[in-house]
Parts: C-alpha cells; structure tokens; sequence
C-alpha cells in the first residue's frame, strides 16, 4: 500500500523516501524500476543508471539480464553511441539467447536496432586500419594550440570499466578544469570546471600525484585531491552541457584544532590537512589514504579521524564514525568497508549501510627477512619482524588483497578474502627476480628473467597469457598494456655497455614510464605472439595512457643532446610502431622542446597525427606492399618539408643579395643534392 502511495504521486521523490526505508524489502525491486522510469523521464540519468547498477550486481540472472537491456536502452536514448554499444555487445553476445526485456532476447534487442544508427553500425564490422605501406609526411601544425604544461593525466584507483577503459582523464591546473581524450585521442567531453559555482575564478587548485585518485563507478567520476572530494557527473543529459560537478568535500574543516595545531590557522596559503596528507603519503609510499570505496550507493572517505559515508549522488551524510585512526587504508565493496590502520596488525570491519563496527579481521602475516624497511616501525627486541602491509599488499580488489611477497628465493602472488580470511586461488610462485605490473585491476603481468611471462585475470586468477620472451638477466621492470584486443609487454633493463647515456624527460600531458633499454612483445587476445621479433628500444618513454584504437604504439620523450663543446639541449624523438606488424612505421627526432603533444587519429581518412610545438607528423595508413624488411623510410614528393629558421632565411636572403657564400661560409667541397627516393 506504501509503495503504491508513493508511486501514484508520480514524483521521483516520493519512491526515493520509500526506498530508503525499505531498500531490502521484497517490494523493492518494483519500487527501483518506478524510480527508474521517473528518473528517465525527468532527465536525471546518471541516477537511474547508478540504480540499474544495482540490479546488474544482485545474484539473479534475470534480473541482471533486465538491468543490462534498460542500461543499453537509457545509454541509447542518451544519445551515448559509445558507451551503449558496449551493453549492446553483452546482448548480443553472454545474453544473446536469454530473454531480457519486453519478452525479448538479447539478439532480438539487437536486431531491432535502426540499422543506420549509430549503435548499429558501431557493432558492425568496423573500418579496420590497412596493414600496408605506411606514408609518412612531415609538417608544421595549425593552428597555434594551448601548451599541455600544467596538465597531469588521472590515474584510476580500481576498475575503470565498463565506460573509461578507453578514456583518458587529465587535470588542467592552469584551467581548472577536467579534459578528457577518447579511444581516438580526440576530446570526448566539454572541459568541466572544478569550481563550485560562485568560487573565485582564480582560486589555485594545487595538484600532487601521490594525493591525487580517480575512481568511477558507472558515469560517476569521483576525484580525490587531497583536501578536496568531487563528484562529477559525466553521463549528463540528452543535449545538455556534459559533464558537471554534482557535490564535494572539503576535507579541511574537521577541526583542526584536534591536531594541536590551531594557531597555526590564520597562517595565509597554510592548507593543515594538506599537510597532514603528504606525511602520511610519505609514509605510506606517496598513497592518497583518503577516498575509500566508491559505489553505486555511496562514497567513503576519512577525514583525519572521522570515517564518512556519502550518498553518491548527492553528497549527503550517511554516516559518521569517529574512531578511525588517521591514515588507515580504506577498501572495501557495497557491503563492508574496511580499515587499516598504519600501526596495526588488523582491520577493522565497518558496515557499509549503516556505518557500525563489525570487528576487526586480522591480516595476513609474513615474516620479515633481510635489511630493515626505511620508514618501518621499530619491533620490540626479540620479536619478530612483520613484513607491514602496504609492503605485500599490492592492490585492494573490493575486500580482496592481492599480494605480493618475497619468500625465500622466490616471490609469491595470491589473492586473499580479509572478510572469509582464506585464499581466493592457490597462491602462484615466481623466480626472486621476477618483477610485476598491473593492468588496471583487470590482470597483472608478472615476468621472470629466463623469459616467463603470465598475464593472470583479476580477480579469478585465470591464465589469461603464458608465454616465453627473451632472456632479461638483469631486468629493471615491466610494463603491460591492453589496448583494444592485444597486450602489450615492455620489458626493459639497465644502459646497455657501450651505449651513450642521454638524460630523458617525459613530454608534457602524459602519463609515462622510463626505458633505458628493452624490448617490446605484442599478445593477441588467443595469448599468441603476432610479431616475428620482438622490437628493441632505447632511453625512451613508453606511453602508459595512449588512444587504444590508433594503430600504432607509441613511444615518446624529450631527450638530452650533449654538444662537443660542453653544451647541449632537448630534442623531441617519438617512436610509433604498428601494432599488426611489429614494424617502426615512424621514428622521428624534432630539435627543440616541446609544451604540446598530442596523438590523434582519423580512421575514415585512415590518418594517424603526432602534434609537438613545432612539429607535425603525419601517418597515412595503405594497402599498398609493405617495403623490404629493414629498409628506412623513405620520403616521398608529397613530404613536406619544415619551414626555414628566421636566422637561415636571414642568411639566404644575404647570400641572394651578395650573390654569393662569403668565403669563410664555403664549404671545402661542395656535395650534389641528395635525390629524393620514392617508395
């Protein structure tokens, strides 16, 4: 009767209040697909979905198969192609036989999609890049563009997908505002002030990597920075605006005082809480404590002792506690949320829909060998040493550790249930030596230095690659990347013998990885290699957020040059290698530095674009025969050639003028034009 009450109103409101009292009631599930149509139809998309979130989650394969069909229809009906398709793929696909909506299949869902639309012809067979002759022209790019210093592309804290694992999400601190690239590397999204309407348009945002994490739940962008939790919503309405800031935290007014530190107050550009941050940052290894899990119903944080809940799309309180350790790793799922004090050996356990204490579940303990830890609180004398925990404890996956830990002359992989206190799979064992990396929290890549490499799943412990490589001995670190449908393995070790070492710097914009020397494998998604050999690169950048529908991997740096005369300068060199082939298509080194890189492509002209400052390069993707194995690029007629300098158009025109070299500019022996040779 309550529910019906609420529901004849005909207000989203009135549904809501029911829901909140009687969230777990049977009559539930009627009461979220009402507030769902209300949603929709009011416009207030980002909450429907985190609602159909929900269902998608619950243990019935019914309903998950409904809430998939509603997702793929609101997304649709948002006029959000991309991100419908990939619901549309689930239909069409795991769902394709399993009836979802309206008495209908998957396949039947998709079938009867317009097939000129754009969710169709997105499912469709793609136009798919030609593996031939690559033609690449050089030039000067147009127009004058903003330089990227200032701009720090986002790390994501958890699993990005389903909708930002092909979106990149950068910070504009001169702007202050939140950019985004697609999978093409073009903008996806209007640039979204951080300020709150009304806030002094000058106001500085700082910005510091080790306090700053993203985390996405849906369309549902929450940003932590430190002193300050945003909440953006990036799903937007039909033929609004975009992305907007929904509510925030100010993470700096939880009494100060309680720190002793209350005079220092008045103290103008002093951000306390700040600086409390970076010392436990530094502590725990330059971590944002912060932000805790994100959901689709709420958002947890700490704000030094005090431990919060907030409704995810409003920001209201849920929940308080005010016992927490300041510092303690926050993890968790939609059902409990933990915390990890720095000192302790135990968790404590928070319940997510109430905010009350549970009990503490005790975590793993690992005997501690060999120097002591930097930083590392002292052991009494006698006992014995404990490897602390963000040393072992990798990742957080929900309530999951995934672990990592030396023992003996091997390194040990697992997954452990804090809440269950058991292993998730049979923990796997690794040469000493081996090194690792994680591909989001989707899988990590481990590599052994007599060539063994595995791409396990998360958080299944699936065998996902297993392969063997080249022989690194003296391995520094890996890098793994999955773009689209392959993976990519950088392996790379120190400054081989012989070679001149060239200081090299990230280009700006980028989030990026050192090479001194390694070597690249590429992985298909049956785990075979497709490259006939692996391709060598040296003291370059490997592009850790790049397009992941472009062609070609790319590598990028700015490097130092030393002159014979002592002095030296930076130089652009970029290094993209197409993805089918293993082949360098482009190998290009630019004088000067650079405040712009940008990487974009065009697959309807079947371009792919590398910007810098000064420079633009251009790769024309053919079907034409590829060139003998070995053979360098070659210009060809359409090339264009870079604008002379003022000082050399200075200097030709003197010579116009005079009609000849002055004497001390002739060379001893002039040489004839090189011919251009055609491809």
């Amino acid at each position: 009767a309550r529910l019906q009450a609420a529901i004849k109103t005909g207000t989203a409101e009135s549904v809501r209040r029911f829901l909140n009292y009687f969230g777990n009631q049977p009559a539930a599930d009627q009461a979220r697909r009402e507030l769902v149509a209300l949603l929709v139809q009011s416009k207030q998309l980002l909450e429907a979905e985190l609602l159909l979130r929900q269902k998608e989650r619950s243990g019935d394969p019914a309903t998950v198969a409904a809430a998939v069909a509603e997702t793929a229809e609101l997304l649709r009906g948002a006029g959000r192609a991309d991100d419908a398709a990939v619901y549309y793929r689930r239909l069409a696909g795991e769902l394709a036989d399993v009836v979802c909506l309206d008495g209908k299949t998957g396949r039947q869902l998709v079938e009867a999609l317009e097939p000129e639309g754009d969710v169709a012809r997105l499912l469709g067979t793609s136009a798919a890049w030609p593996v031939g002759r690559v033609d690449v022209m050089t030039g000067v790019p147009t127009p004058v563009r903003r330089t990227y210093h200032g701009r720090f592309v986002l790390s994501y804290d958890g699993s990005p997908r389903p909708f930002f694992s092909d979106t990149t999400v950068l910070f504009d601190q001169n702007r202050r505002m939140l950019l985004a690239n697609d999978a093409l590397g073009k903008e996806r999204w209007k640039p979204v002030s951080m300020l709150k309407p009304g806030t002094n348009p000058n106001l500085f945002v700082a910005y510091n990597r080790g306090l700053t994490r993203a985390s996405v739940e849906g369309h549902l962008l929450v940003l932590s920075m430190g002193a300050m939790i945003q909440a953006f919503d990036t799903l937007g309405s039909p033929g609004g605006e975009g992305p907007r800031l929904i509510w925030s935290q100010d993470l700096t007014d939880s009494r100060i005082g309680n720190l002793g530190l209350g005079h220092l107050g008045g103290i103008r550009g002093i951000n306390l809480f700040q600086i409390r941050q970076m010392q436990l940052a530094r502590y725990h290894r330059g971590r944002n404590n912060a932000l805790g899990p994100v959901t689709d119903d709420f958002v947890c944080f700490q704000r030094l002792r005090h431990v919060s809940a907030v409704d995810s799309m409003t920001g209201q309180t849920l929940w308080t506690r005010s016992d927490v350790p300041p510092g303690s790793d926050l993890f968790g799922d939609s059902q409990h949320v933990f915390a990890v004090p720095s000192d302790q050996p135990y968790a404590m356990v928070i319940r997510a829909l109430d905010g009350a204490l549970l009990g503490k579940r005790d975590l793993p303990k690992f005997e501690l060998t060999g120097p002591a830890i930097p930083d590392e609180p002292a052991e009494e004398e006698g006992a014995v040493r404990q490897l602390p925990f963000r040393q072992y404890c990798i990742a957080t996956l929900g309530r999951n550790l995934l672990i990592w830990r030396p023992d003996g002359q091997q390194h040990k992989l697992a997954l452990f249930d804090l809440w269950q206190q058991k292993d998730v799979w049979q923990a796997r064992e690794f040469d000493a030596g081996a090194k690792y990396a994680l591909v989001g929290h989707e899988a990590i890549g481990v590599l052994e230095p007599n060539g063994h490499f595995v791409l396990v799943s998360l958080p299944d412990g699936r065998t996902i690659i297993e392969s063997t490589v080249r022989p690194e001995p003296s391995l520094v670190g890996i890098y793994v990347l999955h773009l689209q449908d392959q993976y990519f393995l950088v392996a790379h070790s120190p400054q081989r013998p012989g070679t001149t070492v060239r200081p090299s710097q990230p280009l700006p914009g980028t989030r990026h990885g050192p090479i001194a020397s390694g070597r690249v494998y590429a992985f298909d998604a049956q785990g075979k290699m497709p490259w006939p050999k692996p391709v060598e690169v040296e003291q370059q950048q490997v592009l850790l957020s790049q397009p992941g529908r472009l062609p070609v991997l790319t590598f990028a740096s700015q490097v130092y040059q030393r002159r014979s005369n002592g002095s030296g300068s930076y130089h652009v060199a970029v290094l993209c290698i197409d993805k089918r082939t293993g082949r360098k298509v482009c190998e290009e080194k630019f004088a000067n530095s650079t405040g712009i890189f940008e990487l974009y492509g065009d697959p309807e002209k079947k371009t792919v674009d590398v910007v810098t400052q000064r420079n633009r390069v251009t790769m024309t993707f053919t079907s034409e025969p590829l060139p003998p194995e070995g053979e360098e690029r070659k210009e060809t007629e359409k090339e264009k050639k870079e604008p002379p300098s003022i000082g050399s158009a200075i200097f030709k025109a003197l010579e116009k003028a005079i009609g000849e070299k002055p004497a001390a500019e002739k060379p001893a022996a002039e040489k004839p034009a090189a011919k251009k040779k055609e491809e």
